[in-house]
């Protein structure tokens, strides 16, 4: 197949080296310079299978979108090299033109599979999983990336864990918001095959998917499902059975030295979650990790309640984007308030460190 190149980021040369099949024809190669000047004339030659545009700022792409219709160019001759659904549009130049490792390549296969039905299965760390074909989220990361879901945050979850809560001794870990159980999994196999596993998935199918994963990966003896809403029982939910977290170990008989680690990523409940576990969380000495959500909690009216309450439990933080290279800038518990009106950051990942 022959292929030419408008490298507008001037740095696409190795790349196409390290991308593209030794068998694929480069026959034009033109930089943003010479692209500027006018240099196009092998537009106009169409000597060429494919265009291959090299540009990270998306406003461009209906300007140069604009410009292929004028000179005569189907787009659909034109691939968006930084643009995964430019690719998975290009399905088929896609498997012509790029190596098996390429992550386009990747996420061009993954996109592929919603044509053959609902659901699609993946393996990540020698661990099989099956999930919906159309979540790009947690099967389309780990079928694109070849890892597990989330697994850089759970190996420093772990690690920050024996560091700041020496010699744990409880058996849980609650996976609350487990998904198709991508964590819960990864963590027992590969981090602490000690621990029995409480996963709560509200959702009615994937909670179906994760009883499936767990058969799969030979594990219901040591993790028990949940089919509920966590929250701070304030308000009910009509169609889901709805408990504190608190109430639910009552219940359970479960006591609070028992639990070892707690991780909450529930779609925007994490507050109301920690605010319905009031008593775990002040009489255990537990590593907490959550999604941390603050325009959501600011919306629910429990953004102020939920740091008073975790400024009277923790001495600090750690955002887990932080952490690269090993380090650990521990914040203040107040400095979350900072968050609040901030427009930019939606959420991210915080780990927290109980008060001495």
């Amino acid at each position: 197949m022959k292929v030419a190149m408008i490298d507008l980021l001037g740095e696409y040369n190795k790349w196409m080296a390290f991308n593209l099949k030794e068998e694929t024809e480069i026959i034009a190669y033109i930089t943003k310079e010479r692209f500027i000047n006018g240099d196009g004339s092998f537009l106009l030659d169409k000597n060429y299978d494919v265009i291959l545009v090299a540009d990270n700022d998306i406003k461009n792409k209906d300007f140069l979108n604009a410009m292929f219709r004028c000179l005569g160019i189907n787009e659909k001759k034109v691939i968006f090299i930084n643009d995964l659904n430019s690719w998975a549009e290009h399905e088929n130049v896609a498997y012509e033109i790029l190596q098996e490792n390429n992550i386009s390549r990747r996420h061009t296969e993954f996109f592929a599979l919603r044509k053959f039905g609902k659901f699609a299965s993946v393996t990540a760390n020698d661990i099989s999983y099956l999930g919906e074909a159309d979540d790009d989220k947690v099967m389309g990361e780990m079928y694109i990336n070849k890892k597990n879901f989330a697994q850089d945050e759970m190996e420093m979850f772990y690690k920050l864990s024996e560091k700041f809560y020496p010699n744990l001794k409880g058996k849980y870990f609650l996976d609350i918001g487990a998904n198709i159980g991508a964590k819960s999994i990864y963590f027992y196999k590969k981090l602490d095959p000690d621990i029995q596993v409480l996963a709560f998935e509200p959702a009615p199918l994937t909670y179906k998917l994760l009883a499936c994963n767990l058969i799969l990966n030979d594990m219901l003896d040591v993790v028990r499902t949940e089919n509920l809403v966590l929250g701070d029982g304030e308000n009910k939910d009509e169609e889901n059975k709805t408990e504190t977290l608190d109430d639910y170990l009552k219940t359970n008989n479960i006591l609070n030295s028992e639990i070892k680690y707690i991780w909450i990523d529930a779609a925007g409940y994490e507050a109301k979650i920690i605010l319905g576990a009031r008593y775990l969380i002040t009489h255990s000495n537990v590593p907490l990790i959550i999604k941390f959500n603050p325009k959501v909690y600011a919306n629910q009216e429990v953004f102020t309640p939920l740091i008073e309450f975790l400024d009277d439990n923790y001495k600090g933080y750690i955002r887990m984007d932080e952490t690269e290279d090993n380090n650990e800038n521990i914040h203040k518990i107040e400095e979350l308030n900072a968050y609040k009106d901030n427009e930019e950051l939606l959420y991210t990942e915080l780990f927290f460190i109980r008060k001495d």
